[in-house]
């Protein structure tokens, strides 16, 4: 009994409770998840290359795959009411990750919410895309698992199936919420499919770029230098520049002689310095061969100088 009274006491004065536990989000049905997402996934169609994106801000913010457009001169963007948008600019990128975001002029769609969690292996997951061209598709699977790539980033493995064209939609939880951008399939395994880690989209959307599409990185261009290190392409850099900086003003003068001994001398000095530099090599000693067999100083000279630019724009461009 005087337990009880004590109990009655505490209460009557404002006894504490243990506090009520947060609701979890509400989970919703597939058919719900897509009817909300789909208005907000869209089409992008290149000069190249066909892909998907979708809306993750306000003001025209659309995420997809960098390598959709990447090298494209004329991107278009359609929504799914058929709506077409040809004004795009680049806000940010990340090549490494295959990631871009973009800004389309006078589009007004409902951004999709970023999760900003990593994914449960075996959680159930949908994706939206257009795979061959097949409009706003909808399959779904689970997460299979979480892969690290290397030094270069995380990816997350799930079942759901993506194609070609699919590259850039949503993969989305069953809250409607965006775990990842579809990213890649293995054609060499049943059923094996990636997406990289929405998350990473939130530093590109703040980086606040406004720059053409073709101010994109040229991939072909960074292939060409594969197998340099880093301070490789700052040698490069800095023997082409002088190379051409003196041998043109002596060209000019008509001293052919001259600049051509200086453009070999500039070569041959690269060769010995970037020896992990396969492509470039191979340009400078084919073009010394060539230089060899002309029938002129001036000749040689001009094929000697050729390279030398050709080396400096292809780096340009790499760096871009």
């Amino acid at each position: 009994m005087r337990f009880r009274a004590l109990m009655l006491l505490a209460a009557g004065c404002g006894g504490t409770q243990a506090p009520a536990r947060p609701r979890a989000p509400r989970s919703l049905g597939t058919v719900e998840i897509v009817r909300r997402a789909t208005p907000s996934v869209v089409t992008v169609r290149t000069d190249r290359a066909l892909g998907t994106g979708f809306a993750i801000r306000e003001g025209g913010l659309v995420a997809t795959n960098f390598h959709v457009v990447q090298g494209a001169r004329r991107v278009t963007v359609q929504t799914a009411d058929e709506r077409e948008f040809a004004e795009v600019r680049v806000v940010g990128f990340d090549a490494r990750r295959d990631l871009v975001v973009l800004r389309v002029a006078g589009l007004a769609l409902a951004p999709l919410r970023l999760a900003a969690r990593d994914p449960d292996i075996g959680e159930h997951v949908i994706a939206i895309g257009n795979p061959v061209g097949l409009e706003r598709s909808v399959s779904d699977g689970v997460v299979s698992a979480l892969r690290h790539i290397g030094m270069a980033h995380d990816l997350i493995q799930i079942s759901a199936p993506i194609s070609h064209g699919s590259s850039g939609g949503p993969v989305l939880d069953d809250r409607g919420r965006v775990l990842g951008v579809a990213t890649a399939m293995r054609t060499g395994g049943q059923n094996l499919n990636f997406a990289t880690p929405a998350s990473y989209l939130t530093a590109l959307a703040e980086e606040g770029g406004d720059a053409p599409i073709s101010s994109l990185p040229d991939d072909r261009a960074r292939r060409y230098f594969t197998g340099c290190r880093a301070q490789d392409l700052v040698t490069i850099h800095l023997a082409v520049k002088d190379a051409l900086a003196v041998a043109g003003p002596l060209a000019r003068k008509g001293r052919h002689k001259d600049a051509l001994e200086h453009l070999r001398l500039a070569a041959a000095d690269l060769l010995l310095r970037v020896p992990r530099c396969r492509w470039p090599r191979n340009d400078l000693l084919r073009a010394a061969a060539r230089a060899e067999r002309a029938t002129s100083d001036q000749a040689a000279a001009r094929e000697m100088w050729r390279i030398m630019t050709a080396i400096a724009a292809e780096l340009k461009t790499a760096l871009r």
